[in-house]
């Protein structure tokens, strides 16, 4: 499906929104988690943590069959400090932009970028050959503060370009070009099942209920909205080619002012037009942090080939992962519209 992509005004001020946004809610995602601009050169190309830094390490990958989705899951063990947890993959994003690419082609990935999912099918399942190998310490990511909820941790422009990991609530992201360049769109996001310490103790709940917070500010609404319009605006510009024409594009946007997440929700009609004459359509919806990129929910309808409705009765992608909960796997658009209704107030 397709993947955020964003622009930024100058280069520094585009990298620090750009991580900003990468976590404000980190739920993924990726990512992306990712978005615009760059091309700030680092302040230093060291690309390893000093050896007295605390880093995060994979110890354990397990792989388990899930029998109910026929899925690949991916386990795995990382330790932070004392910290023992236990994680799962939930998406990816890569990219096939290669060295060299020119600073336009950095910022328009466009059909560059493939979104992976732990659920997803072919070609979008799982992928975990951006994940770092056992016994590779991951450096912590330096953090900042989310401008749009004042006290939120952010991915803040790196003193070092080498990957990164940040965790969030429930999320574990791992982004593999915090100051930009030709994998600046690539992340690796894991859900959080467990965590212990290094004596076995159950630590304390790592989704604790958010607080009561209040309404989100004109500004904040303002800014949210404005942003959804940008998701829109580069979701369109992927889609744009001779093949797929769009036939209706819409956006909207909610900010969730606990969490300091916006919302953005875009639908999109897709006119297929085929050599045989028989065009096709294909139906998209899609719900993601609009500056982070996170994914929080997608489905698809492709009905590529130009066939009669009642010869396409399934969904071929349907998921909606409510913030600390399992991913939810769905099977029909009225399924699927009332998790985000119930989720997500979208």
């Amino acid at each position: 499906m397709r993947e955020a992509i964003r622009d930024g005004k100058s280069k520094n001020e585009a990298l620090k929104l750009r991580n900003v946004i990468l976590i404000a809610t980190l739920m993924a995602v990726p990512a992306t988690f990712s978005s615009p601009a760059k091309a700030q050169e680092p302040p230093k190309t060291k690309q390893s943590a000093k050896s007295d830094e605390p880093t995060y390490m994979i110890t354990a990958h397990t792989v388990v069959h899930d029998g109910s989705t026929n899925s690949q899951l991916d386990n795995y063990v990382i330790v932070y400090r004392s910290e023992v947890l236990n994680v799962q993959y939930a998406e990816s994003q890569l990219s096939t932009l290669k060295p060299g690419a020119s600073l336009y082609d950095q910022t328009h990935p466009g059909k560059n970028l493939h979104r992976h999912a732990r659920y997803g099918s072919w070609p979008q399942g799982p992928d975990v050959s951006q994940v770092p190998q056992i016994g590779v310490p991951i450096r912590v990511c330096e953090m900042d503060t989310n401008p749009l909820n004042k006290g939120a941790a952010v991915i803040a422009i790196q003193s070092v370009s080498a990957p990164c990991m940040a965790r969030v609530g429930d999320i574990l992201h791992y982004v593999l070009a915090p100051n930009g360049g030709v994998k600046d769109w690539e992340y690796v996001n894991f859900d959080v099942l467990e965590e212990t310490n290094n004596v076995g103790v159950a630590a304390a709940p790592s989704n604790p209920k958010a607080p009561a917070s209040a309404p989100p500010t004109i500004e904040q609404q303002e800014a949210c909205r404005a942003q959804a319009n940008t998701v829109l605006r580069e979701q369109r510009n992927q889609w744009a080619s001779p093949t797929y024409v769009i036939a209706l594009s819409h956006v909207t946007s909610r900010f969730d002012a606990p969490t300091g997440t916006c919302y953005a929700r875009t639908d999109f009609i897709i006119s297929v037009k085929n050599k045989d004459g028989h065009d096709g359509v294909v139906l998209t919806t899609d719900l993601q942090d609009a500056f982070g990129g996170t994914v929080y929910a997608s489905n698809m309808w492709d009905n590529s080939e130009g066939k009669k409705a009642w010869e396409v009765p399934y969904l071929i992608f349907c998921s909606v992962k409510p913030r600390g909960q399992a991913e939810i796997t769905c099977k029909t658009t009225d399924e699927f519209m009332a998790l985000l209704d119930k989720d997500f107030g979208l």
